[in-house]
């Protein structure tokens, strides 16, 4: 009887109602059935505390473990107001402490031997749902279960006032005791939880025995072994004795007269199947008790069905192929009798057998494990029978290679001709007719040798297969049609030294066997070996229907990476500050300290972004130089730093690459403090002077790594070749803040230090690509407006008008697209001398923030 007491007032804008709620089960549903009421009203401060008492009238709520109690406030504004509580109290009357809880499963465990309950008068508080009826006409017995098992309520002479009810939710203190096997479980009273709950589906047995004891099971195609006299069940407790159908077992059913079976019609049928509760009533009265006497309790007339179901199917069907066999096999369920039933397998090429309902006595069927030879399945003359009998597995015969097989299983009653569910699988057998290899490549190793490789042909199999590789100079190997036997050639990986193929005197074998592979010796750089490749079957010399050709060469002389720009910035001015920024790194830039390309224009500028106010602009000085990565044995001597603010700053590398390919970029970086200095550089890069910007090619498209001491940085463009021979490649550097305590979060402190700046690549004698835009009359475009031109047309001097005084780069073209005149220059007007050009019509193209302006010239 417990009661809930406390104090209560609220602020003026707190909550104006509480609502209660309680629990027995811990929390997981709340009740309002067995409140004395169900909310109150909060009084304010003016009028002080307010004294609510709550008393809970639900039986369940007493000596419960799980008691929980529940007050929801009413909604007030949010963030406003509150309730206060004190002196919170919770009252009752005392009562008995009832036995501990425990699982069934904890309790309902026997003795092997002497078949008495290991916890035999232990007294425990279990719980459950309540299975079938009162078994008890003067008392109570039921069965009791929870998801760990199962375990007999009985009490002879009581039943506590609870009436027994399928699907019930109780709570029953009591004591273990053992009778004659069945353990049961003497109840101290019983208390309702609630009713109408779902049981468990009663589990296929094809026995009883201790392992379903005190369980719901259900056993199919019982008989009687001796029919009850009448049309009914019997109205008193009666034992019914029935055999299974292939009469391995019998089977004690246990008709109650409390039952809702006694008195029903009995079954009309030869076979049924019955469900009901499992209990033991041993032959020995006393301990030991005999592992028998077990009976299963039909609860209802509906625990009674007709047994007349299909036999189970066959599972777990698997086969081993061979080229002209299969062996099938399958696993029989463990409900299969073989007196009772047959097993019948079907076979049949080119399509699924169609199935139909089948019904023809099994005793047609005569079984051939040649196939085409057996009976042809009633509803697919096409499928043929290979087996009917009880065993597990068949070898059927007479099939062809590399065909696929379809199997159609059923398990038949032979006594009503009733088939099982089907069981289908296809098959396919093996085949070693050879097939041609696929995927070959030669490729040089070195100068004088050659791997060549390929892929194996599905159905390869090395104990009957092997591998010929033959190989010529210069031209392709006769092939025409062999039949000369494996054995026939002694393979030498040393090219001439192999027995010659039967049909080309100058192919000579050069491997004989199994692999994927083979490396060729002895060949002359800069000749073409041609490759012919055939599988054949070891028994016969049968050949594969085609050949596999390919050809390649030694590797030439491995290519020669060389230098083509470097900046070890050794000569840097002192510094260059915001004040000196027209003349600063971001207009002018800084040439590199060696080129090989006399005309390039290989310069590094630090700009700001398009768009970016010079207000944000970065400035860079010298510092202490490295000899990481240095070139050409220069000293430490300097280096440059990048200045803040560099996160709105662009490093730009412009390093045109004519006659070379392979291009790699490096250079030693740090940044100024671990704390400062950008964290992260992203890279991308141009191929058209900074028309568009891309990162596709790149080998990485970002460093973080760069530490307080001078790293490497390595960049290079594995799959890029247009970055190779090419006047117009520009490597951009982009600064990225890191993270407080990484990095400096705004890039106004701090700064990266860059020495030795590495261009290199491997020559080429391929033709560079043209200046962007210079491909001839058809792409020029006429001027922007950005800039006046005069005098034109022109015999000596030439005046550009701008209206900045940013760098441009302007190139004079002509009519074929070469580039005659090339000056940079950042003044608002330049002056040039193209006294030195010839006559004729020219086109100036000015580049400037990667924008650029094309107008045409006449030079007289």
């Amino acid at each position: 009887n417990p009661k809930i007491m406390y104090d209560v007032q609220r602020s003026s804008s707190g909550p104006t109602v509480n609502t209660y709620f309680y629990s027995v089960d811990g929390g997981t549903n709340w009740k309002t059935t067995g409140l004395s009421t169900l909310t109150n009203t909060v009084v304010i401060p003016t009028t002080g505390f307010l004294t609510q008492d709550v008393t809970i009238t639900d039986p369940l709520a007493n000596n419960n473990p799980n008691f929980k109690f529940k007050i929801l406030f009413s909604v007030a504004a949010k963030g406003a107001g509150n309730n206060r509580i004190d002196n919170f109290s919770v009252e009752g009357d005392p009562m008995p402490i009832g036995p501990p809880s425990y699982t069934i499963g904890q309790i309902n465990t026997t003795n092997p031997t002497t078949g008495v309950a290991d916890s035999v008068n232990g007294h425990y508080t279990i719980s459950g749902l309540v299975y079938g009826f009162n078994q008890n006409a003067t008392g109570t017995q039921f069965l009791l279960r929870d998801n760990t098992g199962g375990i007999t309520i009985s009490q002879s002479t009581k039943n506590f006032g609870y009436t027994v009810s399928e699907g019930d939710s109780i709570v029953v203190p009591g004591i273990v005791q053992t009778y004659r096997g069945l353990v049961e479980f003497t109840p101290d009273t019983i208390l309702l939880i609630s009713s109408g709950k779902t049981i468990k589906t009663p589990t296929l047995v094809s026995t009883l025995g201790n392992t379903n004891e005190n369980d719901l099971v259900k056993l199919n195609n019982l008989m009687f072994y001796t029919t009850p006299s009448g049309a009914n069940w019997p109205i008193a407790t009666t034992d019914i004795l029935c055999h299974t159908q292939g009469l391995t077992d019998t089977i004690i059913v246990h008709v109650l007269a409390t039952s809702a079976l006694a008195g029903r019609p009995l079954p009309s049928y030869t076979l049924f199947n019955v469900a009901g509760m499992v209990q033991q009533l041993s032959t020995s009265t006393s301990a030991p008790y005999a592992n028998n006497g077990y009976e299963i309790l039909p609860r209802t007339a509906s625990d009674v069905i007709s047994g007349i179901a299909p036999p189970d199917a066959l599972t777990s069907v698997s086969a081993t192929p061979s080229l002209n066999s299969l062996t099938i096999s399958w696993t029989k369920p463990n409900t299969y009798n073989n007196s009772t039933l047959t097993t019948l397998v079907f076979l049949k090429t080119g399509s699924a057998i169609m199935q139909g309902t089948p019904n023809m006595n099994p005793t047609g069927y005569t079984a051939n494990t040649a196939l085409g030879l057996g009976t042809a399945f009633q509803n697919d003359a096409n499928a043929k029978c290979i087996l009917n009998s009880d065993s597990s597995s068949v070898t059927v015969t007479g099939l062809l290679q590399a065909t696929t097989y379809y199997a159609l299983i059923y398990s038949v009653r032979l006594g009503d001709s009733v088939y099982s569910t089907s069981t289908t699988s296809s098959f396919t057998t093996t085949n070693n007719f050879p097939n041609a290899i696929t995927g070959l490549t030669v490729s040089g190793t070195t100068s004088t040798s050659a791997k060549i490789a390929w892929a194996k042909p599905a159905g390869y199999d090395n104990a009957f297969h092997s591998i010929l590789v033959f190989v010529k100079a210069t031209s392709a190997v006769t092939v025409g049609t062999p039949n000369k036997g494996v054995s026939s050639y002694t393979a030498n990986t040393a090219f001439g030294s192999g027995t010659p193929y039967q049909n080309d005197a100058n192919a000579f074998s050069v491997y004989t066997g199994d692999s994927s592979s083979v490396t060729v010796s002895n060949l002359v750089q800069g000749t073409t070996y041609n490759v012919l490749v055939w599988v054949v079957r070891n028994s016969d010399s049968m050949y594969a229907a085609t050949s596999t050709i390919a050809s390649g060469n030694a590797l030439p002389p491995p290519p020669t990476t060389k230098l083509i720009h470097y900046w070890n910035f050794n000569t840097l001015a002192n510094t260059y500050t915001a004040s000196t920024v027209a003349n600063s790194f971001r207009n002018i830039g800084v040439t590199a300290d060696f080129s090989v390309l006399d005309t390039a224009k290989a310069k590094i500028y630090y700009r700001t972004f398009t768009g970016v106010s010079d207000a944000y602009l970065g400035f860079f000085d010298n510092v202490a130089g490295d000899t990481m990565n240095a070139r050409m044995s220069s000293p430490a001597g300097l280096g440059f730093r990048a200045r803040n603010p560099s996160d709105s700053m662009q490093l730009m590398f412009y390093i045109p690459t004519q006659h070379y390919k392979n291009i790699k970029v490096s250079y030693a970086c740090e940044k100024s403090s671990i704390a400062s200095g950008q964290y992260q550089q992203n890279f991308d890069y141009s191929l058209d002077a900074g028309k568009t910007w891309k990162t596709s090619g790149l080998n990485i498209t970002f460093d973080s790594t760069i530490g307080v001491a001078y790293t490497p940085v390595y960049l290079s463009f594995p799959n890029d070749t247009l970055t190779g021979n090419n006047p117009n490649l520009i490597l951009r550097v982009k600064f990225v803040a890191g993270p407080i305590g990484i990095g400096s979060p705004t890039g106004l402190s701090g700064n990266n230090r860059f020495d030795n700046v590495v261009v290199e690549g491997d020559t080429t004698t391929a033709t560079p690509q043209a200046l962007v835009g210079s491909t001839g009359i058809a792409s020029v475009t006429n001027s922007n407006g950005e800039y006046l031109m005069y005098p034109n047309p022109s015999k000596g001097d030439l005046y550009i008008s701008s209206k900045t005084i940013e760098i441009k780069h302007v190139l004079i073209l002509n009519l074929t697209g070469k580039v005659v005149f090339d000056f940079t220059d950042n003044a608002k007007e330049i002056k040039m001398d193209i006294s030195n050009l010839s006559q004729g019509l020219y086109f100036v193209r000015v580049i400037e923030n990667e924008a650029v302006s094309t107008m045409k010239l006449i030079k007289n």
